[in-house]
Parts: C-alpha cells; structure tokens; sequence
C-alpha cells in the first residue's frame, strides 16, 4: 500500500460569495466616561485586533492614565465593558 503524503492531498477551497462578505473598519468609536473628571469622550478600538482588548490611553481632558476592557462584536462595533484608573 502506497502512503499518502498530507501535502499531495488536494484540497477543496471555498470562496464566500462577495454580497456575504462585510468589510471591517480599521478603527471605530466606543464611548465612555473618564472615572476621573466625568466628561464623556471616544476611544478608538481596532475591531480586528481581537474580540476582547485590554488598552492603555490618556484621558484626552484630564490627561489621566486609564485601563479599557472593550468588547467587539461580530459586525465589529466596540463596547466598553469597564474603565480603571490605572
């Protein structure tokens, strides 16, 4: 009996049709509250780096160091599930 090398076998490759095919942003918005000084404001979140994120920014008023727990959907919208000082 002859063995068959995994790389000789052939391999079915399926294409998705291009209307079932979404494309994702680079970056999207999520919104939040800074635990510091209370304004409100945007954090950018890159929905292809993962569905959860942990991130590290400044507060664009306060300028305060903040830890982000963010949430990406699978359509790649952003959700901040937790805000921390750092």
């Amino acid at each position: 009996m002859k063995k068959t090398d995994a790389r000789s076998v052939p391999r079915k490759i399926v294409a998705q049709p291009l209307a079932q095919c979404k494309p994702m942003p680079l970056e999207t918005d999520a919104l939040y509250t800074c635990p510091s000084c209370g304004e409100q404001n945007a954090l950018g979140v890159d929905p292809t780096a993962g569905r959860r994120q942990t991130l590290l920014e400044d507060c664009p008023v306060c300028c305060r160091p903040l830890v982000f727990t963010v949430n990406v959907d699978r359509d790649g919208d952003p959700s901040v599930e937790r805000v921390d000082r750092e």
